[in-house]
């Protein structure tokens, strides 16, 4: 039936990718992608796709555009800390620092840059 249908096409995913998702991101794919977003404090999608060709010079065989950088980064952002645990990882500490630094240059707008 329909359940076994779609087990069967999940568990076919290959190894590393969830269903409909590229490659999973490793530490030091991750870690490019916050120095280059420390460096570039991207606002626009312009700005996010100056970074994903950045990135692919870097990470050619990963083929990576400005929203699917985007989004990774905003998780990262957003990632709150465990209940009962006060830590969080350093990429996720460094995402939250990058994030408060777009938030200031953009005077708390999405966006645009201040003037």
């Amino acid at each position: 039936t329909s359940a076994i249908l779609f087990a069967m096409l999940r568990s076919t995913a290959t190894k590393g990718q969830a269903k409909n998702k590229g490659p999973k991101y490793r530490s030091g794919e991750i870690d490019c992608l916050l120095e280059l977003a420390q460096e570039k404090i991207p606002i626009s999608g312009e700005d996010w796709d100056e970074l994903a060709r950045e990135h692919y010079n870097r990470y050619p065989n990963k083929d990576r555009n400005g929203d699917s950088l985007k989004r990774k980064f905003y998780s990262l952002a957003k990632t709150k800390a465990r209940t009962g645990d006060p830590t969080i990882p350093l990429a996720v500490a460094k995402a939250k620092m990058i994030y408060r630094e777009i938030v200031q240059e953009t005077d708390g707008l999405t966006g645009s840059p201040h003037q």
